[in-house]
């Protein structure tokens, strides 16, 4: 590592490789900002945030990187991964870590036997809303917990409206599209607030109201540890945006709301609810917060948090699920 600064290359420059772009460029521990991206405007517009833009990952990787963002479609994802590791990088890798869990394992391995670090971009674990829920769970604040659940549905087409939803990987099934795995944060975050799981059960739907090849809607019940059940509603149909999740306790239960940034408490000792908000919290903030963790651990002063073996784990959770909706039988994790 050089000790004047990083060398960071943010491999794919699509809508979430610009936002890691500019979120790179903001921090002085960046010294040397590197992009990659075969398409030419891309590439311009990286330039403009202050990246020095590449068209292929081994001219970026000539400028020996520190560290490298893998912001490419899913499909990609695993290749983006295993150069990382082959050019002694960390990492830091979009949801979901793979399209499939074959060969991640050995890529980590490989990974922590040269001490380099592995980071997944679940978000949504930065939220204050979600941390404050965690932390309400973990303090026993709502009694022990029987049940959680949390949805997610927003109509596909209006996701990146600049560009034909069909013609992006969340249409497509040769890229990584479909619910279970484009929406993978909220499978996540039932691990994050409630454990591991041990089985699930899931029936999925291409509703043919979009014309793609993908699972536009999937419904899934988990068993995770000491018999917590967890439900999951993932929709691309959804004209208004809802995103969600309820945790109940045997004392009480905890809502945390996306939508108006609110956190809603109810305990039964005094039959009120409570409620937090952060009003003044914009989305941009989890990202700046997930790649402050990232950069800070790459320095040595925290852990990657959630780490590639997280990130295989939640995959395996799809790929059970994904089993499930084809078998019509619950399946183990």
């Amino acid at each position: 590592m050089n000790p004047d600064g990083l060398t960071v290359v943010v491999v794919g420059c699509g809508s979430i490789g610009q936002r890691h772009v500019r979120n790179l460029a903001a921090m002085p521990e960046v010294t040397h900002l590197l992009a990659v991206d075969p398409d030419e405007l891309r590439r311009a517009e990286a330039a403009a945030m202050g990246a020095t833009a590449f068209a292929t990952l081994e001219a970026a990787f000539a400028g020996q990187p520190d560290a490298v963002v893998v912001a490419t479609p899913t499909h990609l994802h695993l290749e983006g991964l295993r150069e990382a590791v082959a050019h002694g990088c960390h990492a830091l890798v979009e949801k979901p870590i793979a399209m499939s869990g074959h060969g991640v394992a050995p890529l980590l391995e490989q990974a922590d036997r040269d001490k380099r670090l592995v980071m997944l971009g679940y978000n949504l674990r930065f939220h204050p809303g979600v941390r404050e829920l965690r932390r309400v769970i973990r303090a026993g604040e709502i009694g022990q917990i029987v049940c959680g659940r949390a949805e997610y549905g927003w109509y596909l087409p209006n996701w990146r409206p600049a560009r034909d939803y069909r013609d992006t990987y969340s249409a497509r099934r040769e890229w990584g599209g479909g619910v279970l795995l484009d929406v993978c944060h909220e499978i996540d975050l039932l691990r994050y607030l409630l454990g591991e799981a041990s089985s699930v059960f899931c029936v999925t739907l291409n509703t043919g109201v979009l014309g793609t090849d993908v699972d536009e809607l999937a419904v899934m019940i988990c068993e995770f540890g000491n018999g917590v059940i967890g439900e999951l509603h993932l929709d691309y149909i959804q004209r208004s945006y809802s995103r969600k999740c309820k945790v109940v306790g045997v004392e009480g239960t905890a809502i945390w709301e996306y939508e108006g940034e609110k956190l809603s408490v109810f305990r039964a000792q005094t039959g009120t609810w409570e409620e937090r908000n952060w009003e003044g919290f914009m989305p941009e903030q989890a990202y700046q917060a997930e790649m402050q963790q990232f950069i800070a651990a790459v320095r040595g002063s925290a852990r990657p948090d959630p780490n590639g073996w997280d990130g295989l784990r939640t995959l395996r959770l799809v790929e059970a699920a994904a089993q499930s909706a084809l078998t019509g039988c619950r399946e183990p994790i």
